[in-house]
């Protein structure tokens, strides 16, 4: 008696039948398509995620490949559960326990394009498991169109919810000074005063913010060059969870004054998107989301800008205060050529 007249006795789904091998490919085309959406946000902060994301995805689809042509389903479906599996445990973990680069990542459980992988890998992980395959591939139509629902929906509102940041575009929609307490204002006097004597101490040129730590991210000086404003970035103040530290802040903004050396005009603070906001500044900062240029999904941390003016209204502008930064730095009315910002 052959195997296959074996499984089908036992009530189980043949590995060649057609129905289990489409579910298969399908499911491992929706697992390399939902990490290759994801990898590009994370090479400025986790590089061996991308790499890792990128192997997944390429194993994925040469797993689908051979499913499809019916070469070595023997060896070809072991290893397409055991990659659905790693990529599950993986997906847990760094929502349970965390891993390295991408602490934010600990309780986020609503990203819809991550949910959608984790559907497309649960139902492969069954499709290769004796005892569930006849029922993985009764739900796998069902489970691969909400999967590749999320998957879809997930990259439609990244590319809904990113604005991009001209210069009239420094818009921080909710700030509203005049909603602050007594000792929010207090606070924000104070913070002002200590972000402005230590940009003066710190970052007095683009110089000494190099030497400090800070490059051209999160676009690169070639990507930046052109424009009237830029932005550097510490890597390692962005990691340390010290938030609005006007000692310590994740990014500078920079005027590339034309008649001579670039002038620091706004600190930015950057916080994990999952984390909760400050609770000090209370209305006087508004954090918000830039959509990530390569993936059109909104960055992996929300932002504000300190102004560095040194009027509570102006320093904590709801807008970019051009004129104010024209009096002040010689910082052109029309705001030139944009920041060039990037989530």
């Amino acid at each position: 008696m052959s195997a296959r007249t074996v499984n089908m006795a036992r009530g189980e789904q043949p590995l060649d039948d057609r129905r289990s091998v489409t579910a298969g490919v399908f499911c491992l085309i929706g697992i390399a398509a939902a990490h290759l959406l994801d990898l590009p946000g994370h090479w400025q902060d986790a590089p061996y995620i991308a790499v890792l994301f990128g192997l997944l995805a390429a194993a994925s689809l040469a797993l689908a490949v051979l499913l499809a042509r019916g070469v070595m389903p023997e060896l070809a479906w072991p290893a397409a559960g055991a990659l659905a599996g790693t990529a599950l445990v993986g997906f847990v973990w760094s929502r349970t326990i965390g891993l390295p680069q991408i602490e934010d990542h600990l309780g986020e459980w609503r990203d819809p394009v991550a949910i959608g992988a984790l559907v497309f890998e649960v139902v492969l992980v069954g499709l290769t498991l004796p005892s569930l395959r006849s029922r993985a591939v009764r739900v796998a139509p069902a489970a691969s169109l909400v999967a590749a629902g999320l998957v879809g929906a997930g990259l439609i509102s990244g590319e809904a919810a990113g604005h991009g940041h001209g210069a009239r575009g420094h818009g921080h929609s909710g700030m509203n000074l005049a909603t602050a307490t007594a000792p929010q204002r207090q606070w924000g006097r104070d913070h002002l005063d200590r972000a402005l004597a230590a940009a003066r101490r710190r970052f007095p040129t683009i110089e000494a913010a190099r030497a400090a730590g800070y490059e051209f991210l999160p676009r690169s000086y070639a990507a930046q060059r052109d424009l009237d404003f830029w932005h550097l970035t510490n890597l390692g103040y962005q990691k340390d969870r010290d938030y609005i530290n006007p000692e310590r802040p994740e990014s500078l903004m920079y005027w590339k004054n034309p008649d001579g050396k670039p002038v620091l005009i706004a600190y930015i603070y950057r916080i994990p998107r999952r984390v909760a906001n400050p609770a000090q500044p209370g209305p006087l900062f508004s954090w918000h989301l830039h959509h990530n240029r390569q993936t059109r999904r909104p960055g992996l941390r929300k932002m504000v800008h300190l102004w560095l003016l040194p009027r509570l209204e102006d320093g904590f502008a709801p807008e970019m205060p051009l004129s104010k930064l024209s009096t002040r730095y010689g910082v052109p009315e029309d705001g030139g050529s944009g920041a060039g910002v990037t989530g």
